[in-house]
Formats: structure tokens, sequence, C-alpha cells
């Protein structure tokens, strides 16, 4: 998993290559000892805190190798002496801290599970108000460093999302919140509770009120992490923390009017909100074809707050990729499923005219929303680069404008597109023709709705002498797959071939609504020509491992996954990319379990 924890969100912005942490904390060291020359160099809080849990904390452990209470007193007393010097309690009560908060912060980083560690998060800065005891503040680190631990659940994520926000709007959490099916949806809300409670030492006595743009990216990063594999209902809640904590306010509060902008943080705040968008583009694990509502959402509202600043944010590449990845993979408007009922059977699928008020319709009522936001990309002058193309593909429209199949798609991370490159990335893309181009055929097939026709764009990418690909045969294999999946439906049914082609027409499922295929259609001037009949799955297994193609990640998992006996999974995996080590661990029974 990556490490966030030395990651600077303004890295693209700034034009400058990642730092390793080693080379961070030189440098940080050198600023350090040059800044204060002549004078000791001063702790930071977590060094404090990783010093006291490595020392003192230890002592109140049950299983602490001393032979008995005298012992434990000793040693926690030298402990303490050596790990607070005047100088260490000098530095807390300058920061506004006590020796008991490190103690706290303590208490909080070591617990068990992060559940745990999530309820006493929030009593350590809520307090006590039946023992009259006020809440603590707890620095920010200590809040990221949660929210690095895995394996959360739905309710640990809630309590850290609301202590985000409750620090993000510098209150406290509200009795009773945690717990509340509503508590997310007011959390959100700058109501005049919080409002109140902004220069009030006693309300915000739990939470720091300055966040930096910075902290505040990487709190959303690690919340839309987890969010996306628990609770993806979160993300639009976690999209609107950027339009709170980024807003080139400063420490102001976080819900006044947006400020105009001057040049610098113009360039700021377009790189943040379009990395946000980007950031709201990456697919739920967690059903992510059904999450893609929160995801349009969460953007929607981006784009809202990106149009009130003044002047307006604008929308650069990396945006209108993120846009264009979440309408592809949405499921198909009231217009567009019109239009996909006018298509032909024939190939390629041209409007057919069925009605007299189609006569009317024109090719551009055929226009999806993702074509119209590539369009729109072209427009603002960004030209159509191969993840362009790629997705116009699966939008309906192949690069010489022929139709093709509507398809909901999850397209994969666009990218990076560096300012320097530019020009060269587009001299690079333009000299190859779409047609040449082996990335276009792997889309091609699965915009398709039988598996004949697929099989036709199969060998029209072997007419055209490219290098073999992995994903055009496995997006081959899994025309052919569904395909016996429908030969499968079709025997149980025991439906006649006209009766089912005229209920498959009056079904809501339309094709490119999913990855199921349809029936050929019956009348042959309609059906496309193939030189040859499509392959059994085994068959074209053989022909990918004759081309030199070994499966291997999400092919080598669908065909494995899709085996249609034990003896094929088995010949799947020692035809694999995997290591003899991991093969024979997987097709060696174990014997001790037995």
């Amino acid at each position: 998993m990556t490490d966030l924890s030395f990651a600077d969100p303004r890295i693209g912005w700034r034009g400058s290559r990642p730092r390793s942490r080693s080379r961070m904390l030189q440098r940080g060291a050198v600023g350090r000892s040059t800044k204060l020359a002549g004078s000791p160099v001063k702790d930071s809080l977590q060094t404090l805190l990783a010093k006291y849990i490595r020392t003192v904390d230890h002592i109140f452990q049950p299983d602490a190798s001393l032979e008995g209470p005298y012992d434990r007193v000793n040693s926690l007393d030298e402990a303490l002496s050596n790990l607070y010097t005047d100088d260490v309690v000098a530095t807390l009560e300058s920061r506004g801290y006590s020796v008991e908060d490190i103690m706290c912060w303590a208490w909080i980083i070591t617990a068990v599970s992060p559940e745990r560690a999530a309820f006493r998060l929030t009593a350590v800065t809520n307090g006590d108000k039946l023992a009259n005891r006020p809440g603590r503040k707890v620095p920010i680190f200590v809040f990221l460093f949660l929210l690095r631990r895995q394996r959360l659940t739905v309710r640990t994520l809630k309590l850290l999302l609301l202590h985000g926000w409750d620090r993000l709007m510098g209150r406290i959490s509200r009795p009773g919140t945690s717990n509340s099916p509503l508590g997310l949806d007011d959390a959100v809300k700058p109501d005049s509770w919080s409002t109140r409670r902004w220069n009030n030492k006693q309300g915000a006595i739990g939470m720091n009120m300055r966040m930096d743009e910075t902290t505040v990216m990487i709190m959303i990063v690690r919340l839309l992490r987890h969010a996306r594999m628990l609770w993806p209902q979160a993300i639009v809640s976690i999209a609107a923390m950027v339009s709170t904590g980024v807003d080139g306010l400063g420490s102001a509060p976080r819900y006044s009017s947006p400020a105009a902008l001057n040049e610098r943080s113009t360039a700021r705040l377009t790189f943040l909100y379009n990395r946000a968008l980007s950031l709201c583009s990456v697919p739920s694990s967690l059903h992510p074809f059904h999450s893609l509502a929160y995801h349009q959402r969460a953007q929607f509202n981006l784009l809202k707050r990106m149009n009130s600043f003044e002047p307006a944010i604008t929308i650069n590449r990396e945006g209108y990729r993120a846009i264009i990845r979440v309408q592809v993979a949405h499921k198909k408007t009231v217009k567009e499923r019109q239009w996909a009922m006018m298509k032909a059977k024939s190939w390629p699928p041209w409007k057919e005219e069925k009605l007299g008020l189609d006569v009317e319709k024109g090719v551009e009522d055929g226009i999806s929303r993702a074509s119209q936001v590539l369009s729109r990309s072209n427009e603002a002058g960004y030209s159509s680069l191969a993840f362009e193309k790629i997705a116009q593909i699966s939008a309906g429209w192949d690069t010489d404008r022929s139709p093709t199949i509507q398809t909901r798609t999850l397209l994969c991370r666009p990218p990076r597109v560096r300012r320097l490159r530019s020009s060269s990335v587009k001299r690079e893309d333009s000299a190859i023709s779409d047609e040449k181009n082996k990335e276009f055929w792997a889309p091609r097939i699965r915009a398709t709705r039988t598996v004949e026709e697929a099989w036709a764009c199969f060998l029209a990418n072997e007419d055209q002498r490219l290098p073999p690909s992995q994903r055009v045969y496995h997006a081959m294999f899994e025309k052919i797959v569904f395909q016996k999946k429908l030969h499968r439906q079709k025997s149980a049914s025991e439906i006649e071939t006209d009766d089912m082609s005229t209920s498959q027409e009056n079904q809501e499922v339309l094709p490119g609504d999913g990855k199921e295929v349809f029936l050929p259609p019956l009348s042959p001037q309609e059906a496309a020509y193939i030189r040859s009949q499509p392959p059994s799955l085994g068959d074209l297994f053989d022909c990918m491992v004759k081309d030199g193609i070994r499966p291997a990640d999400k092919c080598l998992a669908f065909l494995v996954g899709h085996a249609d006996s034990l003896d094929d999974g088995l010949r799947y995996l020692r035809s694999s990319r995997l290591s003899p080590r991991v093969i024979t661990a997987l097709t060696t029974p174990d014997i001790s379990v037995a």
C-alpha cells in the first residue's frame, strides 16, 4: 500500500519530482540546523510521542519484564525523568500542550483495533461533561496516522469521518452523532452551532482549527481510500471537504464566501480541485457500478464549487479525464436508451428509422454524455490522445466516426501527461494511425453485441499485423464465456429462437448495459461477415499461448474463474506467468489439512 505520509499533493503543481523519504528527512535536518545554529535542535511532537511509546508506555503493560512493583516504579520514574526534561516541558507548554497530552496520544495510537482507537480519539477530544472534564487538543498527525490503518469497519470510518469534519469546522462532536444515521449529514453542514464556537476556547479546545491545504488533501486521500472499500456513500461527504478546506482563505472560517483569487492562488486551486476530481473518479471496490451515482454527485459538487470562485477555476486535462471516466461507466440516460433502440442489427449499427418521428432525429441525438465531455475537452484545447479515443469507442463512436455500442466500462487510470512533454506525446500519438494502435482493439471488441461481431473485430485486428495483445484476447474471452451462458439460459428456458429474440427486444436490458451478449440477427443480410466461426474458449487459449502470450493478472483470474473443469483451470495456471513455486503451491493439495 502506498505510504502517503511523505507525499506532497502539490508536487504536480510545482512541477518537481517527488522526493524520497530519506532526502526529505535530510533536507529537514539541514534546514533546522541552519535555522537554529548554536542552539539544540528541538524534538518534534512526533518524536516525543515515539520516545514515550518506546521508553515509557511498555512499562504499563502487564507482560513487562519487571521483578516487582518497586522495579516498575523505579523504571517509570527513570524513564519519565529522561524523557520530560526542562526543555521538553517548556516546548510542550509553548505549543499549548502538557505532559498528560502525550500520554493520551499514546493511548490512542496503541489501541489494538482501529475501532477502539477511533473511540479513544473521540473520547479524548470531547472530554466528559458529567465529570466536568474538558477535551484535549490532539495534533493532526495522530488523526492522519489512524487513517493509515487497514481493515477498518464502516462504524470506524464514520467516526473518523465525523472527527475530520469536526476538526475542519473547528467544533466538538455533538452527543450521539457517531451513532445517529443523520450524524453524517449534520456534520457536513456549517450550521450556527459550529459558527458560534469558532472563537470559543471552551467549545473548540479539542480541535486544531488551522489546517493547511496540504494536510486537508492528505486527509481526503486517505478517507477516500477507505470509503471506496467500505462505504461508497461517504464519497460525497469527503469530496465536500475539498470545497470547505481548500478555498484560498488560509486560516479564515471555512464557510466564508469565496474570495477573489490572485494568479498564484488560482494556479494552486486549479491543480488541487482537478486532482480531487481525479480522486473521485477511481471506482469503488464495493459494487463499482452501483456506487457510480455517488462518484458523479461528488464531482458535480466540486464543479459547482469551482464555478463559484472569481475567476472561476478551469478544468484541465486531468479533470476532464476524471469526468469522462465516471460518465463512461454510468448507466444510459433516457435519451441514450432511445438512441440505442434505434440502432440497426447490422454492423456498423447505424441509425434505423423505425417510426416516423425517427426521421427528425440526427447524429446529434446519439451523442452520449461522455461524448459531450470529450467535445468540451477538445473545445478547451486538449487534443484527443489514446485515453480519449478509447473512451470515445466505449461512448458509442469509433475513431473513424462510425457507430459502436455504447458500453459501460471501468476505464483504467489515465496516464499523466506532463506539461513539458505534451507536444512530444501528441506527435507520438498522432504518428500511429488509429487502425495500427493495438490499444484500441480491446475496447472495440467489448463495444459489440454478439460474439460474431466481436470475432469479426478480432479478425480485423489480426489483419492489421499487430503484435499479439493480452487485452485483446481477454476481451474475446469475455464474449465467448458469456455466449456460453446465453446458450445455457436458452436451453434451460426451452424457448424458441424467434420468441427469444423478440423478448430480448422488449427487455429493459440493452446491449452495452452489461457484459452479456445477445443473439445474432436472424436475417443473413444483417449478420456480420466472418471468414471463420468463433472458436471455443480452449481453442482461443491455445492460440494465445502459441502467439507467445502467457496469461497474467485480470486475464488469468478471469480464465481460472470461468474454467469448465478442474483440468482446464490447472492448465491455465501452469501456462501463466506465475512463478513455479506459486503454481506448485496452488496446484498441490495440502496433505496436513486432510
